[in-house]
């Protein structure tokens, strides 16, 4: 199937390798108060929202939908990080060791080693 084919289908294949993609970085930092996921997430957004920017602008009907669906999915992604973000500050506030919580879990899922005295 040719580019052009498959564009005149939609935009599914492009939409479908974003999920893949969000899904991945999802597995990777699961804690969504984790600075580390927030910044990982953002740059994977940022870096889609220039790659659906840069399709051509006469796209066929159904993929220009699945454009217009996919930017506005994007940036309201970004919206909801921008909250977590404000969230995750008034959470440490509270709880101060909220951020030595989250960085032993990250470290766990690194599979860092972790010295039990310091921790």
């Amino acid at each position: 199937m040719s580019d052009a084919e498959a564009l005149d289908a939609g935009l599914g294949p492009l939409i479908d390798e974003f999920v893949a993609d969000r899904d991945a970085v999802g597995r990777r930092y699961r804690l969504s108060r984790s600075r580390a996921r927030r910044e990982r997430m953002t740059r994977l957004l940022e870096d889609w929202q220039r790659r659906v920017d840069a399709l051509p602008s006469d796209l066929p009907r159904a993929a220009g939908f699945d454009r217009i669906l996919l930017q506005n999915h994007l940036a309201s992604s970004l919206r909801v990080l921008e909250r977590e973000a404000e969230e995750t500050a008034r959470f440490h506030a509270a709880l101060p060791f909220g951020e030595t919580i989250v960085a032993l879990d990250e470290a766990r899922a690194a599979m860092t080693p972790v010295d039990p005295e310091t921790a």
